[in-house]
């Protein structure tokens, strides 16, 4: 369906007639639309980007569990060997400044928790009174830096 626009000017003497034709039928995003794939390839996009927002989400999410703080029991268990061995403490007290936090955060926890155990092992501290199984697994973990 064709529609025609006239419009007409009268300046005195002269006078300048304007036609414009609009092809209602086809605008040009619906022969992009149909020369592209039609909706097989629009659903190939949407699913492409809801994939990747699903991926990005799922990124935030991981990385916002990894900043938070351990469950109770294992901050009690790092609380409890830290009181106990000066140089457990100072290392705990050392990561609190450094990283502004007034609790381990759960990416963290396993080269502190080998640190914390490790330490309290050279101040002839024994971890496993306060959790054999803890002290165990944390002795098996890979050390940090600031324990060596």
């Amino acid at each position: 369906m064709n529609s025609v626009l006239c419009l007409r000017r009268d300046f005195g003497f002269t006078s300048i007639t304007v036609q414009l034709e609009v092809n209602w039928t086809a605008s040009f995003s619906q022969r992009l639309y149909s020369r592209w794939g039609g909706w097989p390839l629009t659903f190939l996009v949407l699913f492409g980007v809801s994939i990747l927002a699903t991926f990005a989400l799922f990124r935030v999410w991981t990385e916002h569990q990894a900043d938070q703080p351990v469950i109770e029991p294992y901050q009690h268990y790092l609380n409890e060997v830290a009181a106990q061995s000066k140089s457990a403490r100072k290392y705990l007290e050392n990561y609190f400044a450094r990283y502004e936090r007034q609790s381990v955060a759960s990416r963290h926890f396993e080269p502190v928790c080998a640190s914390v155990t490790t330490l309290a092992d050279r101040d002839d501290v024994d971890p496993e009174i306060v959790s054999m199984p803890m002290a165990r697994a944390c002795r098996m973990l890979p050390k940090s830096i600031g324990a060596r």
